[in-house]
């Protein structure tokens, strides 16, 4: 639904109003903006102001565990700290043994009320990869 519309200002108004930088107006359908920000949404969470420590981990898994059943072994040791998975690989073929393929993600761990340590991030990380060896038969691929 449109809700608005978004522009920058001629030129020539600009320079009949002796203005000398660009000029943009929104002009926008309150009523709409505000209906449209009433829907259910997520859940609402502070910005949180320490720095994040990521960790990647790559695994080789049998072909048929899916990404639903790599998250669902996660949610089930889950920390506090632990911010998102994202998944960024996928790889079977040539190196990787028939029936087998490789996953790879990479876990974003914050506290909310401090700077977490590398030894801190690392403990989490290796829970985390323990509960995949032992719930997926997971071998995790060390480089």
């Amino acid at each position: 639904r449109r809700i608005g519309i978004l522009g920058a200002l001629d030129h020539s108004i600009c320079s009949a109003w002796r203005i000398s930088v660009p000029i943009v107006v929104l002009e926008v359908a309150l009523e709409t903006l505000l209906e449209a920000g009433q829907r259910p949404g997520g859940p609402v969470h502070e910005v949180l102001v320490f720095p994040a420590i990521r960790r990647d981990v790559a695994m080789l898994l049998d072909e048929g565990i899916t990404h639903q059943q790599v998250l669902s072994v996660v949610d089930k040791v889950r920390p506090a700290e632990l911010e998102t998975i994202a998944l960024f690989d996928i790889f079977s073929g040539k190196g990787i043994e028939a029936g087998r393929k490789s996953l790879a993600y990479a876990f974003t761990y914050r506290s909310a009320e401090r700077t977490l340590t590398d030894e801190e991030a690392n403990r989490l990380h290796d829970e985390i990869k323990s509960a995949l060896r032992k719930d997926l038969d997971a071998e995790i691929r060390d480089h």
